[in-house]
């Protein structure tokens, strides 16, 4: 019996360690970048448009797709953009989300989420963002780390005054995801 011990042991120990190992390799962070195919134009209106939002789907991403099913969290998410003010007046600007699609801003304002808001623009100002820039204004990231995750969402585009004309264009989204077994 003490025979079988000295061999059991050793074996064990050689299991844990390439079990271990393995999970090591087949699980780490990855990063992906989803550029929008399309720009918001964001205008005040009863009904939206196909303007005002566009749908993000990050199951068109190979390397998204090979991991989705391993997803253990979202480490960072980053956002760049250009942000202009069409009109000769400040205005502000925000972005929201939400798994569906609504037509108009007070049902997204009643059942989407704001991810950020602040963007405040000069008369005819444009303004580029980036991840640090963003990272100031970013809000209800743990919905948004869901919506990641989730892999499909719209994004919309608003102004908070009354009168607002806010082209958000070259929008690319960069995350890195913990994945793993």
């Amino acid at each position: 019996m003490k025979k079988w011990l000295k061999y059991i042991f050793p074996l064990l120990a050689v299991a844990f360690l390439g079990w271990g190992i393995c999970g090591c390799l087949v699980s780490g962070i990855f990063t992906l970048d989803y550029a929008f195919d399309q720009d918001i134009h964001a205008l005040p209106s009863s009904t939206l448009d196909s303007q005002d939002k566009v749908f993000v789907n990050l199951n068109t991403i190979d390397t998204y797709k090979d991991h989705k099913d391993n997803l253990k969290g979202v480490e960072s998410v980053c956002i760049i953009m250009d942000v202009k003010n069409n009109l000769n007046q400040n205005v502000s600007g925000e972005i929201w989300i939400s798994y569906d699609e609504y037509q108009s801003k007070s049902e997204v304002m009643q059942h989407g989420t704001r991810i950020f808001s602040g963007i405040a623009l000069g008369p005819n100002q444009e303004r580029h963002f980036d991840c640090g820039d963003v990272q100031d204004i970013l809000e209800n990231l743990n919905a948004f780390e869901a919506a990641v995750k989730a892999g499909q969402f719209w994004v919309y585009g608003f102004g908070n005054e009354q009168t607002y004309d806010v082209t958000f264009s070259h929008i690319v989204l960069f995350v890195a995801l913990a994945a793993g077994l």
